[in-house]
């Protein structure tokens, strides 16, 4: 059972519909994971869908208050249960939302994510209010959440499961029901760096922040702030060249 408490700002956690998601740093924008089953309705399942057949109108908002902010479904897993939600396409939807998405996220401190041990302590966030431990035992994809010191309700939903590093391994899915059944201690997760795509694990673990025009490091404001960052970058690139050359000339040489 876990004994040090975490004290990640609940604000990382936020709510998803009827249930519950979490708050993760992207390359880009704040994202939030959340349970897939936490969604209205899971997206269609092929490349040509429109926009808003993945776009989810009042659906993010902080816990205890109503869900306002419309986001995008991003990626989704039906069976590992989770879902990765990011902010919907400006370029579609002209009335804010972006704005209000971008407003409430950029306020709050993300949680980061770690690989999960096979077997071990961990912490779950109550319906109240306050976190209390658990044990988990990794079970391929998922995480058989058990010894729980309070019951997991389905509301928790979408909630993170913390190591004591403060550092999220685990999505709250499934509870085994009320406090009035023989285990209201147990229930399910999914794993995350198992259950979300390669790529998002490396980002999330390892986030670069890239401009989406020309792909350095940073945010551009315009095409002639990346057109200055590249010659930047060139010229760089230029005076490695020639310290290499220099080095190169030294060593023949040296050798003759």
């Amino acid at each position: 059972m876990a004994t040090s408490k975490p004290e990640p700002s609940p604000s990382a956690i936020v709510r998803v519909g009827d249930g519950r998601g979490f708050v993760v740093r992207g390359a880009r924008s704040p994202l939030v994971i959340t349970a897939a089953h936490c969604l209205p309705h899971l997206p269609p399942a092929h490349l040509d869908s429109a926009t808003d057949e993945h776009t989810y109108r009042s659906l993010i908002g902080p816990l205890g208050a109503a869900a306002e902010i419309w986001a995008e479904c991003l990626f989704v897993d039906p069976i590992a249960d989770v879902a990765v939600l990011g902010p919907v396409d400006g370029q579609v939807f002209f009335d804010g939302q972006v704005e209000a998405y971008e407003e409430m996220l950029e306020r709050i401190t993300p949680l980061q994510i770690a690989d999960a041990p096979i077997r071990g302590a961990a912490w779950l966030y109550s319906l109240d209010g306050h976190w209390f431990p658990a044990n988990v035992m990794r079970l391929a994809s998922r995480f058989r959440v058990y010894e729980a010191s309070e019951a997991i309700r389905g509301g928790m939903s979408g909630s993170p499961i913390l190591r004591e590093s403060r550092k999220a391994i685990g999505v709250v899915s499934v509870s085994h029901g009320g406090e009035d059944l023989e285990t209201p201690d147990e229930g399910y997760a999914s794993v995350l760096t198992r259950a979300l795509p390669v790529w998002l694990v490396r980002e999330l673990k390892h986030p670069v922040m890239a401009c989406v025009h020309c792909g350095l490091d940073g945010f551009h404001g315009s095409l002639a702030e990346c057109a200055q960052a590249l010659r930047g970058r060139a010229a760089m690139l230029e005076g490695k060249g020639k310290v290499a050359n220099r080095l190169r000339r030294t060593r023949n040489e040296q050798h003759h």
